[in-house]
């Protein structure tokens, strides 16, 4: 009897100790999957909160580099010189410096013109001048000569002819005769009908009346009608030593007027590269952009929180699993 009893106890034990084994198996497959899922939400947390932090530096990135392309502009000395104002807005004066970037550069580009106009024109005299010489007569005098010249015709321009003339004598001439002086002196009077045939045929419309004469005429005391008086001429059209003075004024006013030119240059190329940086800056960063920028931002960095916040909760999770 005793056997028996001891064999029923020593069975229900076993079959106790076995359910205890049982459960212990089952809570610790339960402990498992808990561990498994805690894992994962822990993984899906730390990725939520990895993606979060990079949505947040993106958009505060972008928020800064829009306020960098700004404040860039905003410090432009020479757009606050435009708009006559110490410090501008990009945001609320892009309009309006863009239409005076848009008349400086149209206005630097007509000084522009007119400089090289008047380079051209001095470099012209220069030529003619060399290292001595005389004032060159107008260039509708010389398309004269050339056509007489092409033709055969003896011809001067009355400033050369002039020059040849007793000093005494050429006060008078200007005076008697402004025409001539400014026009071309054929030396045979014959020509006079060959060569307004050839003239006709040349139809050189110059922008300034050309007299044509003859050398003969210089010599008489005839006096132009309707001349009231003649403006002093340049004397060195006549005079090698005042053409001598002017040569050297030309060659100062060159020198002056190329330095003008470099710097009007400059400062074209910078008008023209900040009209690109303003109109690339208005493409780029549209009005209302860094408000919407800003509010991203903020949105992107309270995700960032709450993300950060449930991979806590997903850590502690499985620290407490791991206990």
């Amino acid at each position: 009897a005793d056997v028996a009893a001891a064999h029923a106890a020593a069975e229900k034990e076993a079959e106790a100790a076995q359910a205890e084994v049982a459960a212990l198996h089952a809570e610790l497959t339960d402990l498992r999957h808990a561990r498994r899922a805690a894992d994962e939400r822990r993984g899906s947390g730390r990725r939520a909160e990895e993606a979060a932090r990079t949505a947040a530096e993106r958009a505060e990135s972008a928020l800064a580099d829009a306020r960098a392309a700004r404040d860039a502009l905003a410090g432009e000395p020479r757009l606050a010189e435009l708009l006559g104002v110490e410090e501008i807005r990009p945001d609320t004066d892009a309009s309006a410096l863009e239409e005076r970037l848009l008349a400086a550069i149209a206005a630097g580009d007509r000084r522009r013109t007119e400089l090289l106009a008047a380079q051209d024109r001095d470099a012209r005299a220069l030529r003619a001048l060399g290292e001595g010489g005389l004032l060159p007569e107008p260039a509708e005098t010389e398309q004269v000569l050339e056509v007489l010249e092409a033709a055969g015709i003896t011809a001067y321009s009355g400033w050369r002819y002039l020059a040849t003339l007793p000093q005494a004598q050429r006060a008078s001439v200007v005076a008697r005769l402004p025409h001539l002086v400014a026009g071309v002196l054929l030396n045979n009077p014959e020509d006079a009908p060959r060569a307004r045939e050839e003239l006709e045929r040349a139809r050189l419309l110059p922008c300034a009346a050309v007299a044509v004469g003859a050398t003969a005429a210089i010599g008489g005391e005839a006096a132009a009608p309707g001349v009231d008086f003649v403006v002093p001429p340049n004397p060195a059209m006549v005079d090698e030593a005042a053409a001598g003075e002017v040569r050297a004024e030309l060659e100062r006013e060159t020198r002056e007027r190329a330095a003008a030119l470099e710097s009007l240059g400059g400062a074209l190329d910078a008008d023209r590269g900040l009209l690109a940086r303003l109109r690339a800056w208005r493409e780029r960063h549209p009005a209302g952009e860094r408000e919407a920028l800003a509010e991203a931002a903020d949105a992107a960095v309270s995700a960032l929180a709450v993300a950060a916040r449930e991979a806590e909760l997903a850590d502690a999770e499985v620290a407490g699993l791991d206990e």
